[in-house]
């Protein structure tokens, strides 16, 4: 959310006083001159990357997704979700924006940052909602530097912590003493363009690296991209990863599209079934580019096969 500064001015009226003579104006109130406070860098997404060494990292603009057809649907993939389903905290409507960094995409040792529009009422509960859904039960942790809860989730012990004026972060429990240091942020920095997520890797070829993802060559060094929400209730999504060199990027394309349509084609006996049309990935100098337009039906079935994947 946006800060607003609002500049106040003190206006002295003129005031008459009759004795005998002319009216006189009285002073003007003094205006202060004091300089406006600085305004906090949005910086929570590089103090989290800081903190636990994060390759993988995405940026969702909440604000965007909550309106578009699919918003629940790909809400209900992200850790946010995991983390506040079952408690009064809604992600689609109390949360602004949401930032997640690990290590890797396998890796427990994960930061999630996310500007949201609780008042202190609602954060109490969402406290007490947290520990009660917690298993095994959850505490308060009275010697964390802000309003901050333990909980434990699939084997999984975590921190969940309320920081002031409008965050919330959770991470390893081990990672208490690294609560302060977002303590002078502004939060999550804004969108470029109309994009609705961001998101990068790297060393993709082993941070993303997983059940069901498509393998990525080791000559890719890195991947950047977002993804735009159409009127249509589609999606669009821009991809860009620099390779070793230009005739290696030729290759890498190639071995993609092919990866690409191989994990997006399922095999029924003899019968392959297109879940979305074909991602094709170009080469551009020394990088490999792709562009992909998914309309709705094609959302609803690339996320099936995300969640069969990931249950």
């Amino acid at each position: 959310m946006r800060r607003r500064q609002l500049l106040e001015a003190w206006i002295a009226s003129t005031v008459a006083v009759g004795c005998g003579g002319a009216p006189v104006a009285e002073p003007a109130a003094p205006v202060s001159s004091a300089p406006a406070a600085p305004e906090r860098p949005r910086d929570a997404a590089k103090i989290a990357v800081d903190l636990v060494g994060g390759k993988v990292n995405a940026l969702i603009f909440v604000d965007r997704v909550r309106v578009h057809p699919v918003g629940p649907r790909l809400i209900s993939l992200g850790p946010a979700r995991a983390l506040l389903s079952g408690t009064s905290v809604d992600p689609l409507r109390d949360l602004e924006r949401v930032f997640v960094t690990a290590p890797s995409t396998s890796d427990r040792k994960a930061i999630m940052f996310a500007e949201h529009k609780l008042d202190e009422a609602r954060i109490q509960q969402a406290m007490m909602d947290l520990v009660k859904k917690s298993d095994p039960p959850g505490a308060v942790v009275p010697e964390a530097p802000y309003p901050t809860v333990r909980v434990s989730r699939r084997g999984r012990a975590g921190l969940v912590s309320f920081v002031p004026p409008n965050f919330v972060v959770a991470l390893p429990e081990d990672m208490m003493a690294s609560l302060p240091a977002f303590a002078s942020t502004g939060g999550l920095p804004g969108p470029e363009g109309v994009e609705a997520a961001r998101f990068s890797a790297i060393d993709p070829s082993t941070t993303l690296r997983g059940r069901g993802v498509p393998e990525i060559p080791a000559s890719i060094s890195a991947v950047q991209g977002v993804a735009t929400l159409r009127q249509d209730g589609g999606i669009s999504v821009d991809a860009m990863g620099p390779s070793a060199s230009p005739a290696q990027a030729v290759d890498d394309a190639a071995y993609l599209t092919d990866a690409f349509e191989r994990a997006t084609t399922v095999t029924l006996g003899f019968v392959k079934i297109r879940v979305i049309q074909p991602i094709r990935f170009v080469p551009r100098d020394a990088n490999v580019e792709t562009h992909v337009d998914m309309s709705q039906s094609e959302i609803e079935q690339l996320l099936g096969l995300a969640e069969s994947f990931g249950g």
